[in-house]
């Protein structure tokens, strides 16, 4: 006797969504209730449509095959046929394939993969088809005597281990996250001289906040504040400018302007710099946009109607840096933004201005993190200063 079967599959455009719906003639859940089949198909369909598991491709298709072995003879397959295929389709290479891949390679044999792999040698047999078509490779040479890599196989056997072991230290990183809690702050810096400054403060807010987790990001001056406006940024660390004027402001220390030369330079024997010095030598200026306005009046008010040859401009104040330090001339900057590096002098400026150098920020209201580690930061830069 033939059965009619037939089955329809709503597929909405969130896979976590799936709902699907099949429908046999009476004659066909007749025979299927005489045979105990009916449970196990209300099951399988249950199981493959929920939404937690339709992207289990393994998982699904091992239940598929093993209910459509069941069910074999029973004038109902091309139903269950229909079930699995429209749910457990091959689908873009995931770790479950990868993880297939390198026992194969490991053992190479295919009993003991799937011995390894707790799971039937049909499913590992599967896994590795779907990974060399998603590849378009062959990965092993196979005979009923010997299984070994072929030329391409060898050559993706890196690429998979290191896909396998970037997937395992994701998901370790998570093992112990559910029961931990991080306290998160976003910073932001115009330079990485500046970010050196807040060492001690977060080390000192490390030892009462354990889940303390600071992040940092160095932006050009003339995105910085837009940033914090925005609530991308909780705060910045720079120096004080009429630009931010907008937000609080903490200062948390005061830094000296200084003329930076080359151990060589004439100008590095000297004990204090004077402007008119700064007159007769070249000068390394960096990008006023790189710079808090207080720096660049300052650097300005050296260049007077100097000629394009008496200067050398740079786009950042790390490249300042590194030119006086060759010996390109010199330049004036605070203190605080001079790297350490080999033939570099600090000399003190006559008449420079300190700069103001904390934090900006919206308001610490509500916001007991915060207040914390701009308390902290002053009490640890400035402890004098209430």
């Amino acid at each position: 006797m033939k059965f009619k079967t037939s089955a329809w599959v709503v597929v909405s455009p969130n896979r976590s969504d799936i709902r699907a719906r099949t429908c046999c003639s009476s004659a066909v859940f007749s025979r299927c209730t005489r045979n105990r089949i009916c449970p196990a198909i209300e099951w399988i369909a249950s199981f493959l449509l929920n939404s937690s598991l339709a992207d289990c491709t393994l998982t699904n298709n091992l239940l598929a095959n093993s209910i459509i072995h069941i069910c074999s003879g029973n004038g109902i397959q091309n139903l269950l046929y229909l079930i699995r295929d429209s749910y457990c389709k091959e689908g873009a290479m995931n770790t479950s394939q990868i993880q297939c891949f390198l026992t194969i390679a490991d053992t190479l044999n295919f009993a003991r993969a799937a011995e390894q792999l707790h799971i039937t040698q049909p499913a590992v047999t599967q896994q590795l088809h779907a990974l060399e078509k998603e590849l378009g490779v062959r990965l092993f040479h196979r005979s009923t005597h010997s299984v070994r890599l072929t030329d391409e196989g060898m050559l993706f056997l890196p690429d998979a281990r290191q896909i396998a072991a970037v997937s395992d230290r994701a998901r370790k990183r998570f093992v112990h996250r559910s029961s931990e809690t991080f306290e998160t702050l976003t910073v932001g810096c115009m330079h990485m001289q500046s970010m050196s400054l807040l060492t001690g403060p977060l080390a000192a807010m490390q030892k009462d906040h354990p889940a303390f987790r600071p992040q940092f990001h160095v932006v050009p001056f003339r995105h910085i504040y837009r940033l914090l406006e925005e609530g991308s940024l909780d705060l910045v660390a720079e120096f004080q400018s009429g630009a931010a004027s907008s937000f609080l402001y903490k200062e948390l220390t005061r830094s000296p302007m200084v003329c930076i030369c080359a151990e060589g330079h004439p100008l590095a024997k000297q004990a204090v710099v004077s402007p008119e010095d700064l007159r007769k030598v070249r000068l390394v200026v960096s990008d006023p946009s790189q710079v808090p306005p207080d720096v660049h009046h300052q650097q300005e008010a050296l260049l007077g109607d100097r000629m394009p040859v008496e200067l050398y401009f740079c786009d950042t104040v790390e490249a300042v840096a590194v030119l006086t330090a060759a010996g390109y001339g010199v330049s004036v900057l605070p203190s605080v933004l001079v790297p350490a590096l080999p033939g570099l002098r600090q000399i003190p400026l006559e008449g420079g201005q300190p700069v103001s150098f904390g934090f900006y920020y919206k308001s610490w209201k509500d916001r007991p993190l915060l207040k914390a580690f701009i308390t902290c930061a002053q009490q640890t830069l400035n402890p004098k200063k209430p």
